[in-house]
């Protein structure tokens, strides 16, 4: 056989597997991006008062937008008339980390830095006091 057919073969052939291991990313990215779209829409419904059933039928655009003006509202904002509660992107975190998500997957999700969503992981579970475990005081 001629090498510049083979050589043509072997091209194409990697081509092929490249675009399709290509595919196999970008579905798992889809998949893993709609698995944290779902957990964080059903923290917000959790955190509005609505019930799971209507978390789950949240699919206009227009709810997308206020999902995501929630989220960018300043701290500030957020915190006044409250009586001191923690801002929202922080309640948000605290339900989405015992629904299991990992601080890396909320960091992406509520647009935090790494080491902040770590950190908010670590007094999470500071502030939690177990039953067994009686307080110092």
């Amino acid at each position: 056989m001629n090498p510049i057919v083979m050589i043509c073969c072997f091209l194409f052939l990697t081509s092929l597997s490249f675009l399709a291991y290509q595919r196999k990313i970008a579905l798992g990215r889809k998949r893993r991006l709609a698995r944290i779209e779902n957990k964080l829409r059903l923290a917000l419904a959790d955190e509005h008062g609505d019930g799971p059933q209507e978390a789950m039928t949240f699919s206009s655009s227009l709810e997308d937008v206020s999902i995501t003006t929630r989220l960018q509202t300043p701290r500030l904002i957020l915190g006044q008339g409250k009586g001191g509660e923690p801002p929202e992107k922080y309640r948000i975190f605290a339900r989405l980390s015992r629904q299991g998500m990992s601080s890396e997957e909320i960091a992406e999700a509520l647009n935090l830095s790494l080491e902040e969503a770590r950190q908010l992981a670590r007094l999470s579970r500071l502030g939690t006091v177990s039953p067994n475990r009686r307080l110092q005081g």
